[in-house]
């Protein structure tokens, strides 16, 4: 699609998303299977905690490859305008009303995987709050922009035909940079968290793409989970 320089490009082509998915995600995707092949659970994964210094560097990271993905977008003259994003309480509350309900809903897909696929050895899971430091709260919503302004902006800036087929590709984008979690963690991000995303995006009103950023903050800093909070499984 070839745009006119006084003509603001409205949706993307297909190989703009290609490029997009390189730039942004091509080294999590690898990293995360390299993480993935060295797994001794593929299943259930293991349990990995950030450090100051990994929030920092992944911050720092993100923040050079999002740069990268606007300059991309400002050089094919892209309309930002389009990206519904207002801040407000209203768009606060449901942030917070997405992540609790999604958090529930991947608490009991975890609890049906844990059952079903029991994991290899006697498994005791504990949940605390994490310790907030500045770090995490900048890094988690930089994260939170930089994931859903792919998967809701980007990914949905197609015409209308070919929306199902960026969603199911967003999906599995989800899951590809997950697997370094185990498969059953990919697949119920992918699912549970990226369909829910897309549930609630599409029935809000009107179109706001703030609570999304909000809902997957509060995932990176609390977890995607509410019930581990109340007791623990063994």
């Amino acid at each position: 699609m070839t745009c006119h320089h006084n003509e603001k490009l409205i949706n993307l082509a297909w190989w703009d998303i290609l490029v997009l998915t390189l730039i942004m995600f091509s080294y999590f995707i690898y990293s995360s299977l390299i993480s993935y092949i060295n797994l001794t659970d593929k299943l259930m994964g293991e349990v990995i905690e950030s450090t100051n210094d990994m929030n920092w560097d992944m911050l720092s990271f993100q923040m050079v490859l999002l740069v990268s993905a606007m300059l991309y977008l400002w050089l094919r003259n892209f309309n930002f305008a389009q990206w519904p994003i207002t801040i407000n309480l209203k768009a606060i509350v449901q942030g917070v009303g997405i992540f609790l309900v999604v958090a529930l809903a991947m608490d009991l897909f975890s609890l049906a995987a844990y059952y079903l696929v029991p994991p290899s050895e006697n498994l005791i899971y504990t949940a605390a709050l994490p310790k907030l430091d500045f770090s995490l709260l900048l890094y988690s919503a930089l994260n939170g922009f930089y994931e859903e302004i792919f998967f809701l902006g980007i990914c949905l800036a197609v015409t209308r035909d070919q929306r199902l087929l960026f969603i199911l590709y967003s999906l599995l984008i989800r899951y590809a940079f997950h697997t370094y979690q185990g498969q059953i963690a990919a697949i119920s991000i992918a699912l549970v968290i990226g369909g829910g995303f897309y549930f609630f995006y599409i029935i809000i009103s009107p179109k706001n793409l703030f609570p999304f950023f909000l809902a997957h903050a509060f995932a990176d800093m609390f977890g995607m989970g509410t019930l581990n909070y109340l007791y623990g499984i063994t």
